[in-house]
């Protein structure tokens, strides 16, 4: 594997992190503005859970999209 395809795949999944974290941030905006109901967010999970979710599954995202693009 050379350094420009690692590089490719590096900038994906940089991307896809990057992308993950401002979903997480407009669904915090979302919840604290309440827009989002509170009903959907009771009992055992969180908005940080949700927040944490959302980054984690998108940065695997881009792990799948890099790793396929090689």
């Amino acid at each position: 594997m050379t350094f420009q395809e690692e590089f490719k795949m590096l900038k994906i999944i940089l991307v896809c992190v990057i992308i993950g974290v401002i979903l997480a941030m407009v669904f915090s905006t979302m919840y604290s503005r309440g827009i989002i109901i509170d009903e959907l967010i009771t009992g055992t999970i969180t908005i940080t859970d949700v927040m944490f979710v959302t980054v984690f599954v998108l940065g695997i995202v881009g792990v799948i999209l890099g790793i396929l693009t090689s």
